[in-house]
């Protein structure tokens, strides 16, 4: 017999004292999350309220019939009134599902209104709202309409920049939990650590920034048979265990010897022991090898030969248990890791007590073993000219535009920086396995200058040379051990990276030097290199992945900086409930990230140089119905930029379009700007461009052109 006994006195006195207790605090740039979500709960609770004592009246005058039913009422009530208390609880998002909905709320605001990255708090603080967002949504997909912001604001010139740097140092940064503070005592401790690994003369700071914090320091031969030589040496924030640091140098492993990339430089070559492989890596836990890898499958869904690669969908539905086996390995692996890795915090947490009291307590352990004393550092190749952020500033401050010559030599520079990322030179490049060419042939402009001031000829020589030609083809490019970057024959295409960069803004991308050698084509002996840095963030992207896979990279870039693969509305029409899902492999451009999302980074870079403002915030779609849509409204419709070469803004248009399969692909890139920086303007002479150079790029190494005969 079922039973009717139920005290109904407990549902009473639970829940008629809570009045406020679970409502959200408000405020904030994001809201709270109170408000409408707090009200239904309070009907929700005032509905249980109504249940509870028509049950007790029920129990009083002996109605098992309607005591039944007043059960099952009490507890619907109840799984109401605990969804309710559920929406507005303060709490950041739980599992996939919270996850998604939260992030397709954020980037709801950063669409409509420009908004920045909420915080933890405000996120927590948020929870009605962002679980309130429509999940999914219905109706038509309007992707064209523009978000809303005040005047004035979404396009802002950008000016000098503060130097944090040295207000850090100087401790003149507010400073309420110590951030700053732990910061300096990192800087002194890896300078003091690096200057006793060999003869380095510490210089300066130069940056910190969410990955790491970067010194200059300067390798000074010993015995003076080599010159002095400027590095950087970046290290992780909070420790030298450093995740984002190992990261980002296995991503500049695969951009090695690029031209257009910012170089490592080996330690063994600055007389430093070599860097152990750390053992202890955290593994991947959205990256497995449960489905078939593809390079680049925005060139082709076929694999090497030639069959079509199996999709997620066609392996859930019809090999689940092949799925599921692999899975289930690639999990006991991260099992494993993770098992060595608390292990080995235990062991360090035991290393440090033994140094505090003086190292009497007996070792248990090899030290060596677990790698107590690990250090993740990089060391790489100093740009002194600095990078394009401070340029924009110096354009700002001066209100000068930027040549159209230049412009197309940086773009030129940009998309071989795509290219290195898509098509590793280490891995494409003609001469990729030829010794690199001695100093012997080459003559920077450094040292063209110096023989000069020596009375000497800063001509290149005419006599015959022993060593390997330099004269540049157009699959064969080098210069010292450097390779230039080209796109590869179709039928080797397959076989590219997929390497996102998912951080391509102006701090980025540093200045070079000017190039200038034996048999070059002059490509940089008037216009210098730009390279590309900081591949923290950057991640080898495959296809046929699980929605989580494609759905946590969501969150990487900059406020500003977000392609529409990462911000379209299309999300939100989305309904994705399992994070080991097909649905985010077979999209078109939510979560399509690849060689197109470096593309359009570099486009919005090109674009900041041109209007010399912050990259829009919110992004503003074109309007016209008749062409696809783009991210390129201000440079094509504003007369002020009526001085920019018309073909630029049209290339800059359509990397800029909002479907990554519309973006030119990397060739045609290529073959425009090669032809771009052929073109003549009577405007803008060598002598105009040289003088431009060396007062708003090269002004902490200014450099003389008397010696250079440049064609044309």
């Amino acid at each position: 017999m079922e039973s009717t006994e139920f005290d109904a006195g407990i549902y009473s006195g639970t829940y008629a004292g809570e009045g406020g207790a679970a409502a959200a605090p408000g405020g904030g740039a994001w809201g709270g999350g109170g408000g409408a979500g707090r009200l239904l709960l309070n009907t929700q609770e005032d509905g249980l309220m109504r249940e509870v004592r028509l049950l007790a009246d029920a129990q009083r005058n002996g109605q098992p019939a309607q005591i039944r039913d007043g059960i099952q009422r009490v507890n619907e009530a109840l799984e109401r009134v605990g969804a309710g208390r559920n929406q507005v609880t303060p709490r950041r998002p739980r599992g996939f599902v919270e996850k998604f909905r939260q992030g397709n709320w954020r980037f709801a605001n950063y669409r409509e209104r420009g908004a920045g990255r909420p915080s933890r708090s405000e996120i927590k603080a948020a929870r009605a709202q962002w679980l309130a967002h429509p999940f999914p949504r219905s109706g038509p997909v309007d992707l064209r309409n523009p978000g809303v912001v005040e005047p004035g604001m979404r396009l802002r010139y950008r000016g000098a920049q503060k130097d944090q740097v040295k207000d850090l140092m100087e401790n003149t940064l507010p400073d309420e939990y110590g951030y700053f503070a732990n910061m300096r005592d990192r800087m002194r401790e890896a300078r003091t650590w690096f200057e006793e690994q060999g003869p380095f003369m510490y210089r300066k700071p130069l940056g910190f920034g969410g990955l790491g914090l970067t010194m200059q320091f300067t390798h000074v031969s010993p015995d003076g048979s080599e010159p002095s030589r400027d590095l950087v040496l970046k290290v992780g924030l909070g420790s030298w265990d450093a995740v984002d640091i190992r990261e980002e140098e296995r991503n500049a492993k695969i951009v090695a010897r690029a031209a257009h990339c910012i170089q490592m430089i080996n330690p063994v070559d600055l007389g430093m022991p070599a860097k152990e492989v750390f053992k202890f890596e955290e593994p991947e836990g959205l990256d497995s090898d449960d489905e078939s890898d593809s390079g680049d499958d925005n060139v082709s869904v076929a694999s090497k030969d030639g069959n079509p690669i199996i999709s997620r969908r066609f392996l859930m539905e019809n090999m689940p248990s092949l799925l599921a086996e692999k899975q289930e390995t690639h999990n006991e692996y991260i099992r494993n890791m993770n098992e060595q890795r608390e292990h080995r915090e235990r062991i360090k947490s035991e290393e440090m007590t033994r140094k505090r009291i003086g190292g009497a307590r007996e070792r248990i352990y090899d030290p060596n073993e677990w790698q107590l004393y690990h250090k993740d550092y990089i060391v790489m190749e100093l740009c002194e000219n600095g990078d394009l952020a401070s340029f924009l500033g110096r354009l700002n401050d001066k209100q000068v535009t930027v040549p159209n010559r230049v412009l197309w030599h940086f773009w030129l520079c940009l998309v071989k920086s795509c290219i290195a990322m898509q098509y590793p030179v280490k891995k494409f490049h003609a001469r990729r396995r030829e010794k690199a060419e001695t100093e012997d042939a080459l003559v920077s402009a450094t040292e063209a200058l110096n023989l000069q001031g020596q009375g000497g000829s800063a001509q290149p020589s005419t006599q015959p040379s022993t060593q390997p030609s330099t004269q540049p083809t157009r699959e064969g490019k080098v210069r010292g051990d450097e390779l230039f970057e080209y796109v590869p024959p179709q039928r080797r295409r397959w076989a590219g990276t997929n390497l996102v960069h998912f951080d391509i803004d102006p701090k980025n991308i540093f200045v070079g030097p000017l190039d200038v050698e034996r048999g070059d084509d002059h490509e940089h002996s008037l216009v210098p290199r730009l390279k590309l840095a900081d591949f923290g963030c950057a991640r080898k992207i495959r296809p046929q992945k699980r929605n989580a896979y494609y759905e946590e990279r969501r969150r990487f870039a900059k406020d500003g900086y977000f392609a529409p693969e990462q911000f379209t509305v299309e999300w939100d029409f989305l309904e994705l409930r399992d994070e080991m899902g097909p649905e985010l492999a077979e999209t078109q451009v939510a979560g399509r990230y690849g060689s197109p999302t470096n593309v359009w980074g570099v486009a919005l870079v090109l674009w900041q140089l041109i209007t010399r403002c912050y990259a829009p915030s919110p992004p503003i779609p074109s309007q016209d119905l008749t062409t696809p849509l783009h991210y390129c409204t201000d440079i094509l419709d504003d007369p002020k930029y009526d001085w920019v070469d018309p073909e630029l803004k049209t290339i800059l248009m359509e990397c800029m379009r909002h479907d990554p399969a519309q973006r030119p692909p990397l060739d045609q890139l290529l073959a425009q700007a090669e032809q771009g920086v052929q073109k003549e303007n009577g405007d803008e002479a060598d002598g105009v461009i040289r003088d431009f150079i060396n007062e708003m790029v090269c002004r902490r190494n200014r450099v003389s052109f008397d010696f250079l005969t440049i064609p044309g």
